[in-house]
């Protein structure tokens, strides 16, 4: 598939799955937060994560919520990050629920500037991922660029069940996920 074909179909399948989000978000499911909140914790014990880069999710997004609260009573370090003008993220060290309204206009974290590179982990939004590492994000590319430049670390990709797909199509610059957590499991890919 060319590059501009690829582009393409991510774009349509990322209006399905935003679709497909506001619908979920309708009938909200809280044992779908508590099972998510639960696999997110797992990661961390799993692993003897110490800190983390994860994400304040924020509308249809899987939610994260639960999961930080936790990891904060765990003593464990928590890099949030916060979308620049330039398409890059800064990470702040988490300062519990302080926030302020990013230049997207969503609520992003406050804190002290922390090194993205410090995580043992990362924790990443997606729309979709599949069975190879493809995830879709929402089409701006910071995430891409994120972990692109960062040393290498386990990086998962947090969506719902329905959300696993059989095939994303990729472009070169998309970076590929070690795995992804969804409301009843936790996947690691062998690439």
């Amino acid at each position: 598939m060319g590059a501009h074909s690829a582009a393409g179909a991510k774009n349509e399948l990322r209006q399905q799955l935003i679709q497909a989000r506001n619908l979920r978000h309708i009938s909200k499911d809280e044992t779908v937060d508590v099972g998510l909140t639960q696999n997110l914790k797992q990661v961390c014990i799993d692993n003897r994560v110490r800190t983390i880069a994860a994400y304040l999710s924020f509308g249809t997004e899987p939610s994260t919520r639960g999961f930080l609260s936790w990891a904060g009573l765990q003593d464990i370090t928590v890099l949030l990050p916060i979308s620049m003008p330039d398409g890059s993220l800064t990470w702040v060290r988490s300062a519990g629920e302080e926030t302020a309204s990013g230049i997207f206009g969503f609520e992003e974290a406050v804190g002290e500037l922390a090194d993205f590179s410090t995580a043992e982990l990362a924790l990443v939004p997606a729309l979709a991922v599949d069975g190879t590492g493809n995830r879709l994000g929402k089409g701006k590319g910071y995430y891409d660029r994120a972990l692109a430049e960062s040393a290498r670390m386990p990086t998962y990709a947090v969506v719902y069940d329905s959300e696993v797909l059989n095939e994303i199509p990729a472009e070169p610059h998309d970076f590929r996920v070690d795995g992804y957590v969804t409301e009843t499991k936790i996947v690691w890919l062998a690439h």
